[in-house]
């Protein structure tokens, strides 16, 4: 008969280190529930009623800090074996019922509808076109926006390709700190705040968060403008 250890290890490589409980955890090393800390100032103590788009999902880790306190949770996550992780960590805690998975790509966010927490955490950095993520984030978001990204030291408005063909990902690119939050107002976000950048409280080897940045923000309230016959 498996066991929880064995089914982990059928389950390929991980990168979420999620505690499962009695003393069992995934064996990643990128631990969600510290993401959320950094976050929690920011949410509401009890998420019922509230919606969320959780943005390169994975296996689900951050999804689950969400479900936990009563959001109902929309996963986007485009890799196969991350879906299933997701999948069994959803299972394990029972919350299948409150987090709904696709498997789609980042750009595809616009047709899941708007939400009122977003969270894009490890991503925006590894997408050919980030500014336009962001203007689709800007789109999404009615209230919260959590977002992280790889950035490069420095004070100059600039943005550095790390080069193609890096880690599977077509492009990945590394803003000063600077120029993303300039990229997040320009995508119609206010009250841009620096939350976190490394090294994060709660770090330590093999137990960590990841990017080096972590912003906050809240979207401009949009007025709708009437059709034009």
């Amino acid at each position: 008969m498996q066991t929880l250890q064995d089914k982990l290890h059928a389950l390929g490589e991980w990168y979420h280190r999620i505690d499962l409980g009695g003393g069992i955890i995934t064996p990643g090393d990128r631990n969600q529930s510290l993401t959320y800390a950094l976050y929690e100032r920011f949410l509401p103590r009890d998420l019922t009623g509230l919606t969320v788009l959780d943005l390169g999902a994975n296996a689900c880790g951050l999804s689950i800090e969400f479900a936990k306190r009563g959001a109902s949770v929309t996963a986007i996550e485009r890799a196969d074996a991350a879906i299933a992780q997701a999948r069994f960590v959803l299972d394990h805690f029972g919350l299948a019922d409150r987090v709904t998975i696709h498997n789609a790509d980042a750009h595809e966010m616009t047709r899941f509808g708007q939400f009122d927490i977003v969270a894009c955490v490890g991503l925006v950095y590894h997408l050919r076109h980030p500014q336009l993520a962001l203007d689709q984030l800007g789109h999404v978001t009615k209230s919260h926006l959590l977002v992280s990204t790889q950035t490069t030291p420095g004070d100059a408005l600039t943005l550095t390709s790390r080069g193609a063909k890096r880690s599977g990902f077509s492009a990945t690119w590394e803003p000063t700190e600077p120029a993303f939050e300039g990229m997040l107002v320009s995508a119609g976000f206010r009250n841009v705040e620096l939350v976190s950048t490394k090294p994060h409280a709660g770090e330590s080897p093999g137990n960590i968060l990841g990017n080096r940045s972590y912003f906050y923000a809240k979207p401009f309230k949009r007025v709708e403008l009437p059709h034009l016959y």
